[in-house]
């Protein structure tokens, strides 16, 4: 078969695959262009890093950028225990007082792929039926030391220009909120990390190691 005013354009990273269409183009009399080389050629020209040739890496990044996405919106749907179903749906699930950075938690973890719901842990007010039915491995309880805790609530007040005194940053209503939190975490059988003098990234990480999760798996 006679080919006239062919030209074979191909974006293969295969060089096994690339001979085969050379050849076939070279037997052939046809034109052929491998429009990837060049581009490579010029990238590790100016970054000095090899190529790795890996195909589909692309795509595979770009399904972790959605995860991504689908994670951070999940995490901003159930923040503050919105909608109690999102506990039975989520990878793992913080309980905690006011002030253990929960919500920037959750937010860490979901840059992470990692679908996080949460719930503030207050005085008195209902545990939702849900968190009763999550596999405990999945519930992590956040405490804080009630001195930390007591000037960051102190600090928190002073910034919205209020008395800084109040019921909520008080030692005593603290002490108590910590000791429900902790009743509540022995029933559930759960795992506690005190967030007192410990970075987000650094909370994160014990979370991630008690699920299991590489941190840059991810």
């Amino acid at each position: 078969m006679q080919y006239k005013n062919v030209l074979i354009a191909f974006t293969l990273l295969n060089e096994e695959m690339q001979l085969m269409i050379i050849k076939f183009a070279r037997e052939h009399n046809m034109k052929h262009v491998d429009l990837l080389s060049g581009i490579i050629d010029k990238i590790h020209e100016i970054t000095k890093e090899d190529p790795k040739h890996v195909i589909g890496a692309v795509h595979h990044m770009g399904q972790r950028y959605f995860d991504r996405i689908s994670a951070m919106e999940f995490a901003v749907m159930y923040d503050d225990g919105k909608d109690p179903k999102g506990f039975l749906e989520a990878d793992v699930v913080l309980l905690g007082v006011s002030r253990t950075s929960k919500t920037p938690l959750s937010l860490f973890l979901a840059n992470r792929n990692i679908k996080v719901a949460n719930l503030p842990l207050v005085p008195q007010t209902h545990i939702p039926d849900e968190i009763y039915k999550v596999d405990p491995k999945k519930i992590i309880g956040l405490t804080n030391d009630p001195e930390v805790l007591n000037e960051i609530r102190r600090q928190r007040m002073i910034s919205y220009g209020l008395n800084p005194d109040t019921t909520y940053s008080n030692m005593d209503s603290i002490n108590a909120e910590l000791n429900s939190a902790k009743q509540l975490y022995d029933k559930l059988g759960c795992y506690v990390i005190n967030v007192a003098h410990r970075s987000i990234e650094e909370t994160a990480a014990l979370i991630m190691s008690h699920l299991g999760i590489d941190n840059f798996s991810k």
